[in-house]
């Protein structure tokens, strides 16, 4: 059996916290870069299920059982997001990332858990607003038992704030 993932990213534009004195939530800016975290093809070589995991940090893939193997390209999301570089006020701009996504093929599922944000460790990072950041973003594609072949797609959230 053998099952394409890729999870998409997606940006909201009407993330907004409440007005607070510092940077301005509408100088915010976040855009996609290249690349969104792809788990390439994944074949599974028992009925058993497994997970395919991407490093936020190197980009490495790792999976388990042994026998689970991706073949194409896996890797990374990769996010910018920019702050007031045009002059605005100084402040701390925080990023946040959903925990987890589902993605899908006609009706199969399969969860991707531990997304995580590079550099940040976890699922929030923060940054000075006049400055940008570009976030790598990781996680653990987990294939059901005799999960069925398909072209998988999906997305998670990830927001900008001021704080």
């Amino acid at each position: 059996m053998s099952a394409l993932a890729m999870a998409m990213l997606n940006a909201p534009q009407d993330a907004k916290a409440m007005p607070v004195i510092g940077c301005v939530d509408a100088a915010i800016t976040m855009n996609v870069i290249a690349t969104k975290l792809s788990f390439a093809t994944v074949i599974p070589c028992t009925a058993a299920a497994g997970t395919v995991s991407v490093n936020p940090v190197t980009g490495a893939v790792t999976s388990s059982p042994i026998c689970l193997s991706t073949t194409g390209s896996p890797f990374r999301a990769r996010v910018k997001v920019t702050g007031n570089q045009g002059g605005g006020p100084a402040g701390t701009v925080m990023v946040t990332l959903s925990s987890g996504a589902t993605i899908n093929s006609g009706g199969d599922n399969m969860g991707i858990t531990g997304l995580a944000l590079n550099p940040g460790g976890g699922t929030t990072a923060t940054f000075n607003a006049k400055n940008s950041a570009t976030y790598d973003i990781g996680g653990t594609l987990n294939v059901g038992a005799s999960q069925p072949g398909g072209n998988y797609s999906g997305s998670f959230t990830i927001t900008a704030v001021c704080l």
